[in-house]
């Protein structure tokens, strides 16, 4: 895919060919452990294995999470891993197998070709949940094209709980002219709300971390296609969730260190909950909060340093937050971008590393 030589895509291209950054005295313990869980760091315990795990999500019912292999700017001429198939129990960590369904003749992912898999570069992911133990998984993708790639994901049918989910390719979107699309959103009448950061020939950080206006959010539905959704414009805008009765929509305004809540019936004004990181993507903890994570960079930082990160609990009513972590960049694992809760422990993801982190939830 021809792209101009784009500042962030520069910095971020920089930073993940770093590999494990500023961990190269572990990497060869690391490589033994690859896929297990390889030792901790303060409160964090880690899982070797995964690179850049922007996101994840849990396949409702399971102890399986599916996480993304997110990369920017150009692939790695070895490729890429696409997703990957975590077990929250086990504390293990595999590269997914994606099989190709046929492209779709018609409904709304016709017209979009199967991806090269050793170029998915997933990034936001997003699943609806089904019946039977059949959902639908939605994957923002960099990796030779932009587009949002939608999966068939079975939850295997055994007692054990150790069955591997299945995953099949079913269509795609591909994203609107000029967009970089960053995290979705699911709604409950089968749209969806995706996030633009940035346009895509102007993707540059120094903009968000200024906390200048860079994007928007859209708001897709089969047959409308993408609209944007009137006085969405953020900074770098970025992780999403929609309340479960679809009247609220929660965004990350990455780059003025704050969510914002807009109110899709559009009576209601935007409400904004400050926060004390940069907050990257956003998700459900139990009991109806929600968990946000992301960096702690400045004005002239830099995404290819090892920047402290953090955690907050948001409360989506009063949207008032309350720290859960903050957390130094450390050399195994730095640049927080997501934090799910399984259980009683709290899953950790980053954009740019060989693990994931996990600690006992609080």
């Amino acid at each position: 895919m021809n792209r101009p030589a784009l500042a962030l895509c520069c910095t971020l291209a920089m930073a993940l060919a770093a590999g494990a950054p500023a961990a190269q005295a572990a990497e060869a313990k690391a490589k033994a452990a690859e896929g297990k869980a390889c030792g901790h760091d303060g409160p964090l315990h880690y899982v070797c294995g995964a690179n850049n795990v922007e996101d994840m999500i849990q396949v409702p019912g399971t102890r399986w999470l599916i996480g993304s292999n997110m990369y920017v700017g150009r692939v790695p001429k070895t490729g890429t891993d696409g997703l990957y198939l975590i077990d929250s129990v086990a504390k293990t960590v595999e590269r997914a197998t994606i099989r190709l369904g046929p492209e779709p003749k018609d409904g709304p992912f016709a017209g979009c070709a199967p991806p090269e898999l050793s170029m998915l570069a997933s990034h936001g992911l997003e699943l609806r949940p089904g019946k039977g133990g059949r959902h639908t998984l939605y994957a923002i993708n960099h990796g030779g094209r932009e587009t949002l790639e939608v999966f068939r994901v079975e939850a295997a049918r055994d007692k054990t709980g150790r069955g591997k989910p299945a995953i099949t390719w079913t269509g795609c979107l591909k994203a609107p002219p000029n967009a970089w699309l960053n995290s979705i959103a699911a709604l409950p009448d089968g749209g969806l709300a995706v996030s633009k950061f940035a346009d895509l020939d102007h993707l540059d950080m120094v903009p968000v971390f200024k906390g200048e206006d860079t994007g928007f959010v859209y708001i897709w539905r089969p047959g409308q296609g993408f609209k944007e959704l009137p006085g969405s414009h953020l900074s770098g805008t970025n992780g999403l969730l929609v309340s479960p009765d679809a009247r609220w929509l929660y965004v990350n305004d990455q780059g003025r260190w704050r969510i914002a809540r807009f109110d899709l019936k559009g009576s209601e004004p935007v409400v904004y909950a400050k926060l004390d990181f940069r907050p990257d993507n956003l998700r459900w903890a139990p009991g109806g909060a929600i968990l946000a994570a992301g960096q702690i960079i400045q004005v002239g930082g830099s995404l290819g340093a090892a920047n402290g990160w953090g955690v907050a609990r948001l409360d989506p009513k009063t949207m008032t937050a309350q720290s859960v972590m903050n957390e130094p960049g450390r050399p195994g694992f730095s640049n927080g971008t997501v934090a799910l809760q399984v259980g009683k422990t709290l899953w950790l993801g980053t954009f740019r590393g060989d693990r994931i982190a996990y600690v006992e939830a609080k």
